[in-house]
């Protein structure tokens, strides 16, 4: 087993020339387990010792640290050790991505030069496919549904090195914690990385055709995965939810730690998190599907539009007898992922005319886009009068496909009303425009 030593003196320039970067950890709930709280606050001081992560240093450098294997990966089979590893990883991306200003324009384009895409696609995919076989069986996003192995993992964690235990009595004066615990605080360190490394993607893809381009060109190490590139692996984790509804991701009713509810509702730590992973994912697609067509193409082959029709249209809240769903109202924690699920297929099928068709074919789903883009009630007609802003060349072509698809003379009223209100702004538009010019 290889040395522990780095966890505890680690002499890299990147985290010691910083002065130390003062960290509260996140309060606990009431009545959370004592062992469960001081191993939060050993992490803590195990991940900001010797200084803050890499500010200052070169990107290239950064970028090379966020890709680096797991110590799992490497023979290490010490939760502690692949714990810390995760957690300082997503202390660096968040540090160098976790803003859209960090992510935009030319200091996007550096990221992309300096390997910032590469590595966060990198990071994602090894946290979803887990690494080679060992021990722990490699460090991973834990399973959505329950699983066998969570008694073997849990087993393989509680096996951790002298020096840690050491160091965890004398730091804390307490025995070390049962691999249980040790398993829950690698899954959260595992999601908390996932999520902001979905982050930075969601931003580097906004407002650059490059490091769009550079999603679809990334390739995955050699081996097992079940993807080819960048726009596979962010549609496989819109696939990692699929089948489960918001609610049960929410409440975390297929998780294993439903008994951490968060104080004060009845929603988990784990289901927030995953939530939150989840909307970011879909924050991915819709950046990323803007304008590109090859990548539009690549979500298409890979399955993702019956992804996001489902997560959609079968998800959005009950719906009383003889109405149609209707988008989740800002009490829902899953409003903003909804949004952003109808703006990526609405991306989709501006580039992409076999997912216009596919959608425009469904109603429910059609009228549900129409809702997202101008705030349509599809259960009053009445609301359209108050108009729609000029639609999105997506939209359109959703609902050109809705027109020509449907039977001769049963064009759904709706959609008819918003295609010609459309079509009169259009006018309008042109109108004032040869106004204009004629005035010039």
């Amino acid at each position: 087993m290889k040395s522990m030593k780095f966890i505890f003196d680690d002499d890299d320039d990147e985290w010691a020339d910083e002065e130390e970067e003062e960290h509260e950890p996140e309060a606990a709930d009431d009545g959370e387990n004592v062992a469960e709280i001081s191993i939060e606050v050993l992490l803590d001081q195990l991940t900001y010792e010797g200084g803050s992560a890499g500010v200052g240093s070169d990107l290239a450098s950064i970028c090379r640290r966020i890709a680096s294997p797991f110590p799992a990966e490497e023979g290490v089979d010490c939760a502690v050790a692949n714990i810390v590893h995760l957690r300082r990883t997503n202390v660096l991306v968040s540090n160098h991505t976790g803003t859209m200003a960090q992510c935009r324009g030319p200091a996007g384009e550096r990221l992309r030069e300096a390997g910032a895409v590469d590595a966060l696609l990198l990071a994602l995919f090894r946290l979803l496919v887990g690494g080679p076989a060992c021990s722990c069986h490699g460090v991973s996003l834990p399973d959505v549904v329950r699983g066998d192995d969570r008694p073997n993992r849990a087993a393989a964690y509680s096996s951790l090195q002298d020096t840690v235990a050491g160091v965890y009595r004398d730091r804390l004066g307490c025995e070390l914690p049962s691999g249980d615990v040790l398993l829950r605080a690698l899954q959260n360190s595992a999601l908390d990385l996932a999520t902001s490394a979905l982050g930075g993607v969601r931003d580097l893809a906004c407002g650059s055709a490059g490091n769009r381009a550079a999603i679809l060109q990334w390739r995955p190490p050699d081996g097992p995965g079940g993807v080819r590139n960048g726009a596979e692996l962010l549609g496989a984790y819109i696939r990692r939810y699929h089948g489960i509804d918001w609610r049960d991701i929410v409440l975390g009713l297929r998780f294993e730690d439903e008994d951490e509810s968060v104080k004060g509702a009845s929603y988990t730590k784990r289901g927030v998190k995953e939530l939150r992973l989840l909307t970011n994912t879909l924050g991915c697609i819709r950046n990323s599907s803007h304008s590109t067509s090859d990548l539009c193409e690549a979500f298409y082959s890979f399955g993702l539009v019956d992804l996001l029709t489902w997560r959609l249209i079968g998800n959005v809240g009950k719906r009383a007898i003889g109405r149609l769903p209707r988008l989740p109202d800002a009490s829902s924690p899953w409003r903003e992922a909804c949004f952003r699920c109808a703006c990526a297929l609405i991306n989709i099928s501006e580039k992409n005319e076999c997912t216009a068709k596919k959608v425009g074919t469904n109603r429910e789903l059609t009228l549900l886009l129409i809702e997202s883009w101008g705030g349509v009630n599809m259960n009053d007609i009445r609301a359209t009068k108050r108009g729609l802003p000029p639609l999105h060349l997506g939209l359109v072509a959703i609902l050109n496909a809705a027109r020509d698809e449907a039977p001769e003379g049963d064009v759904d009223d709706v959609v008819h009303y918003v295609l010609e209100r459309e079509k009169m702004r259009k006018g309008v538009a042109r109108a004032n425009n040869l106004i204009q010019r004629r005035s010039r």
